[in-house]
């Protein structure tokens, strides 16, 4: 009863989301545009002298990465944020249940739907495996579905502990512009990080969890029990900063409306 309960909040985020059918069309353009500068970009980087077996895994890198990004909670603000003022008020009636957990909850929602804008994407991935990279098998890309699902966990567990500190800084704009600037660099939705080969420690912090880890398990990079071991890890460490410091922070503002 108790999950289900929450999962209220779930289906509320969704319905919310689909009363504005032209925002969603708008955000699928975007994400699309989105894919092609990252694409024309690192095309241009790959013609300088760079192996062209390697551009075809970064082609797949930056489509995967892309609908990651769009799933992920980093790069958009919290529901839960957008009701604080002046970092004291939060506009929800006194709450019986956990706030952290129904703002989990509220952004899951977010984030399914999020996948209908990406859509366009993932048809390009399909087809470009189905005519040109016919050696990634099943089982990799089955990988790469199974720890999407914990990294957007991850996601939307280190986003809302994150956000939850502008009760302190009274406003949202600087943790938003610090917490965007790191996703892009350090989760790999902007710059492929297996570019890269002395980084270990950052492809094992939360933010490369999300969205590098799942790619390079698909990639044959990396090892499914390796990544999912990280992920539940830092599963574990995100719900207890949630429970200790995130709900603690929220219950003491001043909560208006119902």
């Amino acid at each position: 009863m108790a999950i289900k309960k929450y999962l209220i909040y779930c289906s509320m985020s969704v319905k919310s989301i689909l009363s504005y059918k032209k925002l969603l069309f708008f955000n699928m353009l975007f994400v699309i545009t989105g894919f092609i500068i990252k694409a024309s970009v690192l095309k241009v980087f790959f013609q300088n002298g760079k192996d062209i077996h390697i551009w075809e895994d970064t082609f797949m890198y930056i489509i995967f990465s892309s609908i990651l990004a769009e799933t992920s909670c980093f790069f958009r603000l919290p529901i839960f944020v957008q009701t604080i003022k002046n970092g004291s008020i939060i506009k929800y009636g006194i709450y019986p249940g956990l706030y952290y957990i129904k703002f989990f909850f509220e952004e899951l929602g977010v984030s399914i739907l999020s996948l209908i804008t990406a859509l366009p994407l993932a048809c390009i991935g399909i087809v470009y495996l189905m005519f040109y990279k016919i050696y990634y098998n099943f089982l990799s890309f089955l990988g790469f579905l199974i720890l999407s699902v914990p990294g957007i966990v991850i996601s939307i567990l280190f986003t809302t502990f994150i956000f939850s500190f502008a009760q302190l800084l009274q406003k949202t704009s600087g943790i938003k512009a610090l917490l965007n600037g790191f996703s892009a660099l350090l989760s790999g939705s902007f710059v492929p990080l297996i570019f890269f080969d002395n980084i270990s420690i950052i492809k094992k912090l939360p933010l490369a969890l999300s969205v590098n880890a799942p790619i390079e398990v698909f990639l044959n990079y990396d090892s499914f029990c390796s990544v999912i071991s990280l992920q539940l890890f830092w599963i574990a460490v995100l719900f207890l900063l949630n429970i200790f410091i995130t709900e603690n922070l929220v219950r003491k503002m001043l909560h208006v409306g119902g």
